[in-house]
């Protein structure tokens, strides 16, 4: 006899793999032949695939913890999104805020920030206590 873990069953599909990176794999932006102006085509969500197999976001997310083939699928898909972001913005096809903001909330860049840092532990700890000192008089 099956033990019943509870819960409704998962509607994953390993099809959905093939889905996701298909659905994500698009191009970027459209030439018209007749003038040769590019526009970019709108960006790629997540949230866009979630919608048209009919679950959230948050299902996904389960989905790339429990089935290792769909992470793979998922992470190749955060990469085209990049891209396809990257690419429209190279080409001026995206204004500069957008692209970075789009681009710190969907993928892991972040802007760098470079602390220089002088003096010693030692010289801070002693200026502290001093202040400590002067106060307790």
């Amino acid at each position: 006899m099956a033990i019943n873990k509870g819960g409704r069953p998962s509607t994953y599909k390993i099809e959905y793999c093939e889905q996701i990176i298909e659905f994500f794999d698009k191009d970027p932006y459209e030439e018209h032949e007749d003038t040769g102006r590019k526009t970019a085509n709108p960006p790629i969500f997540f949230q866009q695939f979630a919608k048209k197999i009919n679950i959230t976001v948050d299902t996904l997310h389960n989905w790339c913890k429990k089935y290792p083939e769909f992470l793979v699928a998922y992470n190749e898909c955060k990469e085209i999104q990049k891209q396809y972001i990257i690419t429209n913005a190279i080409l001026g096809l995206y204004n500069a805020p957008f692209t970075i903001f789009t681009l710190k909330n969907i993928s892991s860049m972040r802007d760098k920030q470079e602390v220089e840092h002088s003096g010693s532990i030692e010289g801070f700890l002693d200026q502290a206590r001093k202040k400590a000192s002067d106060r307790g008089k």
